[in-house]
């Protein structure tokens, strides 16, 4: 039985950007039949912080709980144990890259996908409308990226 892709999502702090985009790439997933395991991590170290009440609300309005997620600094073992990393920032890439150079070849830059390309905003110390936008602006760039990650992860689709 083959083993069940991984994914890691990488930002900052690991409360706002990488939370709501592995949330909502696992409805993504789901909803195409996939199961894929996600997990998110920060190049800041925080360890055991809740996400703040903007994403648990944004992520709602998705139907997505991440009301049990706690912030987890970004290590060598999250890297060699995952199948694709997207990062929310270049500088997050360089991050995960410096931990694990052999990760390079995994790592995906959201930015790549987004309209206008760049990084990821952080919706940090914003009202909840700003969440909602950078929540908007993830979910976008994730469907750019989705038919690149199923051929990343040898997913196939399922037949209809």
């Amino acid at each position: 039985m083959p083993r069940t892709p991984r994914m890691l999502f990488i930002c900052s702090g690991n409360l706002h950007r990488s939370v709501m985009g592995a949330a909502l790439m696992e409805a993504m997933m789901a909803q195409a039949g996939f199961e894929v395991r996600m997990a998110s991590a920060g190049t800041l170290g925080l360890r055991g912080v809740p996400s703040p009440p903007e994403v648990l609300e944004v992520c709602a309005e998705y139907g997505l709980d991440v009301s049990a997620h706690r912030s987890q600094p970004l290590t060598l073992s999250l890297l060699q144990n995952s199948d694709a990393i997207i990062v929310m920032a270049e500088h997050h890439g360089d991050s995960a890259i410096r931990i694990d150079p052999k990760c390079e070849r995994r790592v995906h830059f959201l930015g790549d996908y987004a309209d206008p390309p760049g990084d990821v905003f952080d919706p940090i110390g914003q009202d909840v409308t700003v969440f909602r936008q950078s929540r908007d602006h993830i979910l976008a760039a994730l469907q750019r990226l989705f038919p690149e990650l199923l051929e990343a992860l040898r997913l196939v689709p399922p037949q209809q």
